[in-house]
């Protein structure tokens, strides 16, 4: 093991604080320059983060498309017959089980009365299932409304932070000259609105009337 001379140790700790003492302090135009470095550092950060959180925007948007694209589906294969509603059959479904308890009957018409009461509760099975599905597609169409209103923010954020970066750079050059830009191409890349995952309101309000038009004999009352 290597031995450091003592003395030769202390006068590399003079020459080391020697030059500290000699630093020049940056000067107040040198100074503001590392200001509005830190602060451009900072806003690129934060802007990143915007653009970062609209792509985890649109990744949610579609896949609640692909959700609403299969339920629909779904409820277009088994279509509520008109006039059959579950308030409907839970009624008629009493008053044959009413029939049966009060009134007295032939074996055979009891029996058939029995079979009139497993039809309607095969049709109520099928009108619950359905409604409970145009539900769930009422609460998707809603959040890709509450989602699209988030990413419209989130780029209104991004145009207020473009327009700050921009008065950054101005000053930057006027200081210094230097030619930088607010954004590379990948992120300007990564901004870009992509139009195949995105829904407009227009779409979220014919989506709305569409489901209205079906459910106009499924309202909650009829559960009851």
């Amino acid at each position: 093991m290597l031995e450091v001379d003592p003395k030769k140790q202390q006068e590399i700790q003079k020459e080391v604080k020697a030059d500290a003492k000699n630093e020049v302090p940056p000067s107040p135009k040198e100074q503001k320059i590392n200001d509005i470095k830190k602060v451009i550092e900072g806003e690129k950060t934060l802007r990143l983060g915007l653009i970062d959180g609209i792509r985890r925007f649109r990744r949610r948007i579609a896949y609640k498309q692909a959700e609403h694209a299969a339920l629909s589906k779904l409820i277009s294969m088994t279509p509520m017959e008109r006039g059959k509603s579950i308030g409907y059959l839970k009624r008629y479904k009493e008053k044959l089980e009413f029939k049966i308890s009060t009134e007295a009957s032939s074996l055979s018409a009891e029996k058939e009365l029995i079979r009139k009461i497993n039809e309607i509760n095969e049709e109520l099975d099928k009108a619950i299932k359905s409604y409970k599905l145009r539900k769930k597609v009422d609460l998707i169409v809603g959040d890709i409304e509450e989602i699209t209103k988030q990413i419209d923010e989130q780029e209104k954020k991004i145009l207020e932070s473009n327009k700050k970066l921009d008065d950054l750079y101005s000053n930057l050059r006027s200081l210094t000259g230097f030619r930088g830009e607010r954004y590379n191409n990948v992120e300007k890349k990564a901004s870009k609105p992509r139009k195949n995952v995105e829904i407009s309101l227009a779409d979220i309000a014919i989506m709305k009337d569409k489901k209205n038009g079906e459910e106009s004999d499924m309202d909650m009352e009829n559960m009851n």
